[in-house]
């Protein structure tokens, strides 16, 4: 079992079924800078979007819902567990939505409902769960007391690990201590004996995540952009991290390399990449690190 910190807002959903073929683009014409500003604006949008969606949910009905939007179709999908949560509110939510729409300023959405497929644990499953996220909320809490910050906790059969948010040489010194307040938590309100094992995250992963959002701008802009595109994959690992462009050009013959379109439009996807990073690095005040734009034709052959 896993549990990461995160906000409030699940957007999870495990089965779509989309209609629309609304796909959204990004002009020809603009600049990388103008096409990050546009996407940051409608992604705020979305949020404020939820947020509103969550407000009806949260203020009508105790029973959770999952919420996802698909950026390209501009769809609304709503996840459900109970069959009765659709029929009570579709066409309230529906009217709600609209008017939501236009007092933020986003374009008209679709929306989409959606049967959640995961099961319901069985009742003993789902009472050790529940007892086992308030022993993570008061290992959290403690630490908190004591002016740590968890990154994230998962148990795996006996073994509860914790990974916390501190300097390399805060960890080496304090980490007994830590764990200390961990024992306490697990020894005063777990029902069961577990393995504690304290972790941190490295200077180099801290940056590294940093990054993410970076990467997932420039996928959903170069997909919007150019319509050679067919996938786009990125690694961390080895360096340098390498972010790759996949298209359905064609490898020219060496003879007309030089003149060939799929060569000129290669270069072209990888500037446009490389313009997107740093109006995204200098948006987030983010550290560059060592980076390679890959352009990838038809059969996968390197075209940059």
């Amino acid at each position: 079992m896993s549990r990461k910190m995160m906000g409030s807002l699940l957007l999870a959903v495990a089965c779509l079924f989309i209609t629309s073929v609304d796909v959204h683009t990004v002009s020809r014409d603009s600049s990388a800078r103008e096409d990050v500003e546009e996407l940051d604006a409608e992604r705020n949008k979305i949020g404020k979007l939820f947020k509103g969606i969550q407000a009806f949910f949260d203020h009508n009905e105790r029973e959770r819902i999952g919420l996802a939007y698909d950026e390209e179709r501009k769809i609304v999908t709503i996840e459900y567990k109970k069959d009765k949560i659709k029929e009570k509110y579709e066409k309230k939510i529906t009217a709600e939505i609209d008017a939501l729409v236009d007092k933020i300023g986003l374009d008209k959405v679709d929306v989409q409902w959606g049967k959640s497929l995961g099961e319901t644990p069985p009742p003993v499953e789902q009472e050790r769960m529940n007892r086992h996220n308030k022993i993570f909320d008061k290992i959290q809490s403690s630490l908190e007391k004591e002016g740590y910050r968890m990154d994230g906790v998962s148990l795996s059969s006996k073994r509860l690990t914790v990974q916390i948010d501190v300097t390399e040489s805060i960890f080496e010194k304090e980490k007994n201590k830590i764990i200390a307040i961990i024992k306490r938590v697990v020894e005063k309100d777990a029902e069961e004996e577990f393995n504690i094992e304290v972790t941190r995250k490295t200077e180099k992963e801290k940056a590294l995540e940093k990054w993410y959002p970076i990467i997932d701008t420039v996928k959903q802009l170069v997909e919007m952009k150019f319509e050679e595109y067919r996938g786009f994959a990125f690694s961390f690992h080895p360096e340098p991290s390498q972010i790759i462009i996949e298209t359905n050009l064609e490898k020219p013959s060496w003879k007309w390399k030089w003149l060939s379109d799929s060569n000129k439009k290669a270069k072209e996807i990888e500037s446009y990449v490389d313009e997107v990073i740093q109006v995204k690095l200098e948006e987030l005040q983010v550290n560059s690190v060592p980076y390679e734009i890959v352009v990838r034709g038809k059969d996968n052959n390197r075209l940059n």
